[in-house]
């Protein structure tokens, strides 16, 4: 009794997520046209097919809107832009992201000045405004893309799920670091080289591609079958698929957008927020590993893995069915 409650602890945990949420932040951007005009752009990215998240710009009454708002709905965002006026620059302008607060969104505010500098800041739903500074030029890249790298491998459930499995297959620590590493040059090439358009791929079959690398290490890890190519050599396993899913990562950034002059330190630190996830779930999924051989200890024998790898398996093979009919 006591292992099949440890078993639908495992079942629960894994199937709870398939209901993460979208890690796309919302995207506004203020570009300077002159010392009193400014172009607004406001991407909110939407729950489903006609569903939006209720949120608003609000500007102090400082500000004034001098043109109306033109609205559409593109590629899964809707989109709003507009022009304000302020005379004199911004400093000491307040903005709020209405309704924020009552989301667990994010808010990418990025600012171009007259002399195409930028400054970037994430507002969150606990503080969910931000007062204009006198520093114009102060630059928030580092942060911003470190922070949204780091959440988006944390709430990329299938990203997760496959590092699991590779963690799972590679049985020694000098294997595990050989396959995590091939995994992550595999995904940071790939990565760079979609973001900075070099390469052009179709996302929705990058996406289901992505949830059958993730079936195909699960069948192998119930086999085990300990001579085959993905247990003897699993950091060329690894770098193969790890192209597959520099693809998606790239995907997010470029929904979002990147800073025209700033491409590099962008991806560079998104990249590196990507690995700090990674190394972080990876540390979190050894402790959890330990914590089971310890509850299981001197028990009838379970085999864990198989349980586990069944489990990751249904749930990529339903990301699998619904990717495919999708695109």
């Amino acid at each position: 009794m006591k292992n099949l409650k440890v078993f639908f602890f495992f079942f629960l945990f894994f199937s709870s997520l398939l209901f993460a949420h979208d890690s796309k932040p919302a995207y506004l951007q203020i570009k300077a046209l002159d010392s009193e005009n400014y172009d607004i752009v406001w991407k909110v990215p939407m729950k489903g097919i006609g569903k939006k998240y209720v949120l608003h710009v609000q500007f102090d009454n400082s500000i004034e809107n001098i043109k109306k708002p033109i609205e559409v709905v593109v590629a899964g965002w809707h989109i709003k832009n507009w022009r304000i006026y302020k005379k004199g620059f911004l400093s000491g302008t307040k903005v709020t992201i209405e309704g924020l607060s009552s989301t667990d969104k994010e808010v990418l505010l990025r600012y171009i000045d007259l002399d195409g500098n930028k400054f970037s800041k994430l507002i969150s739903p606990n503080h969910p405004e931000y007062i204009f500074q006198e520093t114009k030029n102060s630059n928030g890249v580092v942060a911003a893309y470190t922070k949204m790298g780091f959440e988006h491998i944390l709430e990329g459930i299938d990203h997760l799920l496959f590092v699991a499995c590779l963690v799972m297959i590679a049985n020694t620590f000098a294997k595990l670091l050989w396959t995590i590493t091939g995994f992550t040059l595999a995904h940071s090439v790939t990565l760079f080289m979609s973001a900075l358009g070099w390469v052009h791929v179709p996302i929705p079959p990058i996406e289901a591609m992505i949830a059958l690398s993730i079936v195909f290490l699960a069948v192998e890890i119930v086999k085990k079958n300990t001579n085959s190519f993905t247990y003897r050599y699993p950091a060329v396993v690894s770098s193969s698929f790890g192209l597959l899913h520099g693809f998606g990562f790239a995907s997010a950034l470029i929904e979002i957008g990147l800073p025209a002059k700033e491409k590099i330190a962008a991806l560079l630190f998104f990249n590196i927020g990507v690995e700090l996830g990674q190394i972080l779930f990876v540390i979190l999924l050894f402790l959890f590993m330990w914590i089971i051989r310890k509850i299981w200890k001197g028990s009838i024998y379970i085999p864990w893995q198989t349980l586990i790898s069944y489990t990751i398996g249904i749930i990529a093979s339903m990301w699998l069915l619904e990717r495919v009919i999708l695109f």
